[in-house]
């Protein structure tokens, strides 16, 4: 029998999930409704282009970020890059990736999906135009190193979040209270409590309309 917590946890992952997909969804049935009645101009077949492109990131991202299986069918740090970038780029937001990591390492797939969720969590708080940036590489022991730097004007960061990234079991999450916009703050916490080696070093800084968010954490 299925515990209610669990159906709820559910019923919360599949709203989140149709809340962003719903917007590119509906612009590629406009596009194929237009085509239908004979429009076929530039414009319409872009509108259609653009928005299959864009619900086939997000359906890739939250596959990558957010999919159970064996270790062979999560996604390595290459494509952990390429479902973000492909994300990141159809919110108007820019990624550096750079992997210094020279083989591929056996809990890659957890690694990977550690970081999508923690890009989308925290690429929420960032305005168009605004930059993400992510350097890996191998830490002094087994594991990896991770640097993350966002940047843009006026970025709305939620407490809790950062609190959850510094130290993950200090942050509850309630059945009761989850909203489909927690759902990946959930999804995150037993893979920072399993893999981060030490609390994460976080550091804010402004400069005029600009600011800055650094994250330094250690995964084994």
């Amino acid at each position: 029998m299925v515990h209610k917590e669990t159906l709820k946890l559910i019923g919360a992952f599949n709203s989140r999930l149709c809340h962003d997909l719903i917007a590119p969804a509906g612009a590629a049935e406009i596009g194929l409704s237009l085509i239908e009645d004979g429009i076929t101009d530039e414009e319409t077949i872009k509108l259609l282009a653009d928005s299959v492109r864009r619900l086939v990131a997000k359906l890739n991202f939250f596959r990558g970020a957010c999919g159970f299986g064996k270790a062979k069918d999560t996604p390595s740090l290459v494509e952990g890059k390429q479902f973000a970038q492909n994300y990141l780029a159809h919110e108007g937001l820019n990624l550096t990736w750079t992997n210094a990591l020279e083989e591929q390492l056996e809990r890659e797939g957890e690694y990977s999906r550690l970081l999508l969720c923690l890009i989308n969590i925290l690429s929420a708080s960032l305005t168009k135009k605004g930059e993400v940036c992510v350097h890996i590489q191998k830490s002094a022991e087994k594991g990896i190193h991770v640097k993350l730097k966002l940047s843009g004007p006026r970025m709305v960061l939620k407490e809790r979040d950062l609190q959850l990234i510094c130290d993950p079991q200090s942050v509850e999450f309630s059945s009761e209270e989850i909203n489909p916009h927690d759902i990946l703050q959930v999804l995150l916490q037993p893979l920072l409590t399993e893999h981060m080696r030490n609390p994460a070093v976080i550091d804010r800084r402004h400069d005029g309309d600009l600011e800055q968010l650094f994250i330094e954490l250690t995964l084994d």
